[in-house]
């Protein structure tokens, strides 16, 4: 997590104004969700990669790293999508029995469990290349400009906060865990994970009562202000990549072909 934080801060794509970023990830999300073939959203997978890792020089393997956390569920969603229980098997590509039952995939299940991951993918794909090159008080600004409530602003800048703590918090334990053997096996492993648990809870409330004190004694009047500094304008290039990639994305959602893509 604190890799996420400093990699938002120290990146070649810092200087990019955080509304056209915003604005550019928010519309290809979009795209990726709403649309009805996997091209699209792979193509969007591609290209924020490549934005990632070859224009944000973002390392290619902290990428993999934050990205393959949600690929194991999106990878669970598509199995479900994929997989199908039945006593009647007809239809099946694929099936293995259980009993009385068949477990299989058919068809229109696979292209289902396809377009999931894709979609599931390419959304992910945009949203980290949000939050891995524009900090989260760029991001507070740009809502605030938009009209979003500022109460609704100040809750996302808290919860935000409030995960590295409960992070650094978890973290600290383990490592204090492991270094006296609390994870040596299985049983006392499990056993130290109870532990954890149970003294997580009570850290970071402590530590969260401990951060609002700070703020209260800096004269925190429910309010988060903080000095903004406007960033240079995007080059008209990147703009029009911008542009060009959403277009792109929406002229291939609507194109019908031949119903292979």
């Amino acid at each position: 997590m604190n890799g996420l934080h400093s990699y938002a801060y120290f990146n070649q794509w810092r200087t990019i104004h955080p509304r056209d970023k915003l604005a550019f990830a928010l519309v290809s999300m979009v795209l990726c969700v709403f649309s009805p073939l996997i091209i699209p959203p792979l193509l969007a997978l591609l290209i924020c990669t490549f934005i990632i890792v070859a224009q944000a020089k973002i390392p290619a393997g902290i990428y993999l790293k934050f990205f393959t956390v949600p690929l194991g569920f999106i990878i669970i969603g598509a199995l479900s999508v994929a997989l199908s229980i039945t006593s009647a098997p007809s239809l099946f590509l694929w099936d293995i029995s259980v009993g009385p039952y068949t477990v299989g995939m058919t068809g229109p299940g696979l292209h289902h469990a396809m377009l999931l991951t894709a979609k599931s993918s390419g959304a992910v794909a945009c949203l980290l290349l949000l939050a891995l090159t524009t900090p989260i008080e760029d991001l507070a600004w740009q809502l605030e400009r938009c009209r979003i409530p500022y109460l609704f602003i100040e809750l996302i800048t808290l919860v935000f906060r409030f995960i590295f703590v409960f992070w650094e918090q978890a973290l600290g334990i383990h490592t204090a865990q492991a270094a006296r053997l609390g994870h040596v096996d299985v049983k006392t492993g499990l056993r130290s994970l109870a532990f954890l648990a149970s003294s997580l809870f009570l850290n970071v409330i402590h530590r969260s009562n401990a951060l609002y004190n700070g703020l209260v004694s800096r004269n925190y009047s429910d309010s988060l202000r903080v000095l903004k500094e406007e960033p240079p304008a995007t080059p008209t290039m990147t703009v029009v990549g911008f542009l060009a990639v959403d277009a792109l994305l929406l002229g291939l959602i609507f194109y019908r072909g031949s119903g292979l893509i």
